[in-house]
């Protein structure tokens, strides 16, 4: 049984926008990963994000120091709320010298040169949230790395009720 608050009862989906974002030390611009899942598929579902490379300088810009960025979070707890959606997120955000990643059908890798200052942060963030439709949600973590998530629903023609600004990066 539909409960009252269950957008299908007005043939309407509901999709999960987030992203993982840091900024660029190459290029100073935002970088980053955004994706987009139906709320259905993501019953303890794990998204590992692309590695990647976040730096951080002193006040006079002549030291800094670079890590290696791996990150994933994972939803769990789904629930249709009037007005949005209660679940359950957990981020993990990890910078170091060295990172991998194995997955199926890819496995990568990042290291930095042994002469090069290492940055070091490991943070695992659990959150009860309330989204509302539209809402963006935003975690801070270390080193300006920043998780985004909102919710938006999808009427029967697949034409966007709310839209979740989160950019395309």
């Amino acid at each position: 049984m539909q409960s009252k608050d269950d957008p299908a009862r007005n043939k309407q989906t509901v999709s999960l926008v987030n992203s993982l974002e840091w900024t660029n030390p190459v290029s100073g611009k935002p970088d980053g990963a955004r994706t987009a899942w139906p709320l259905g598929d993501l019953g303890k579902h794990t998204e590992h994000f692309p590695l990647g490379q976040v730096k951080q300088c002193d006040a006079t810009g002549a030291i800094c120091r670079w890590g290696v960025l791996s990150a994933h979070r994972n939803i769990q707890k789904l629930r249709f709320v009037p007005g949005g959606v209660a679940l359950d997120v957990r981020v993990v955000v990890d910078v170091d010298r060295h990172q991998e990643m194995r997955r199926e059908g890819a496995n990568t890798a990042m290291t930095l040169p042994s002469d090069v200052s290492a940055l070091r942060s490991s943070k695992a963030l659990t959150q009860s949230l309330l989204l509302e439709y539209g809402k963006v949600h935003n975690i801070d973590f270390d080193f300006g790395i920043r998780y985004r998530v909102c919710v938006q629903r999808l009427d029967a023609a697949r034409n966007y009720v709310e839209q979740c600004p989160i950019a395309h990066i």
